[in-house]
């Protein structure tokens, strides 16, 4: 056999070498995530949070980093009711952190006092005093107070399903610990909430958020991010006992 046919038919062997050892990985890794998809969604799905958890007629949320308070006026306390309302008051420069959708949940901004800018799917309204906006199921939106002066704005949310729990949750972690969150802590974080209460990103598309969730947050889960704090629920109930306006809504 010629010396240069011998390398020849030894490269191609390790050529297939190679090809075999990352089929094997790929395998691997595919076992791996509908494995823990199979488990996440099916065999063990997450207990629902306890219904005292909820937001409750008087919560009070505090976010100082973001320059936001939200007070919950009203929550459903039947079957068939579907309404909350929230006042959101943001100070100079506040704003909602993220700007998001949820597909299932309309809402209505009705600026009380101030001067807000609204961003509905890319588009910017300003929104003063006496003013409102809906914005549909499934719009990308985000909230901010541009001007010198604090701004009050109450929000419909219908049906609000489990929103206002991912609101509280979200404000809860955004504000949590003496420095904001990294961006890989901020990513897995949000996933998981997305994962659980269906509120994603607007910048970018659902699907590929969804896909991310699935891919992402089995691992998560492992680790030990949740999709729910109790500390994060139970802060606003204790903040709202301190506050005169929501203590007289009990």
């Amino acid at each position: 056999m010629r010396p240069d046919t011998h390398q020849q038919k030894h490269a191609e062997g390790r050529g297939r070498a190679r090809q075999r050892t990352l089929l094997r990985v790929a395998a691997g890794v595919l076992l791996y995530v509908l494995g823990g998809a199979l488990l996440h969604y099916v065999v063990a799905p997450e207990a629902a949070p306890p219904i005292e958890d909820y937001p409750q007629i008087g919560d009070l949320v505090v976010n100082e980093r973001a320059g936001e308070r939200v007070l919950f006026r009203r929550v459903p306390t039947e079957a068939n009711d579907t309404v909350a309302v929230i006042d959101v008051v943001l100070a100079p420069q506040g704003a909602v952190p993220v700007a998001h959708r949820h597909e299932e949940v309309g809402e209505r901004f009705e600026v009380l006092r101030g001067r807000v800018n609204v961003v509905v799917d890319g588009v910017q309204n300003q929104v003063g005093s006496g003013e409102s906006i809906d914005v549909a199921p499934g719009l990308g939106h985000a909230l901010s107070n541009p001007g010198p002066d604090e701004a009050l704005v109450r929000v419909t949310m219908d049906p609000v399903g489990d929103l206002g729990l991912a609101l509280v949750q979200v404000h809860g972690f955004l504000a949590d610990g003496a420095e904001p969150p990294g961006w890989f802590r901020y990513s897995i974080q949000m996933l998981r909430f997305a994962d659980r209460y269906d509120v994603h990103l607007a910048e970018a598309p659902v699907w590929a958020q969804r896909l991310a969730a699935f891919l992402v947050v089995p691992t998560a889960r492992l680790l030990g991010v949740e999709s729910y704090y109790e500390k994060y629920s139970r802060h606003p109930r204790e903040r709202g006992l301190d506050m005169p306006e929501a203590a007289a809504l009990r």
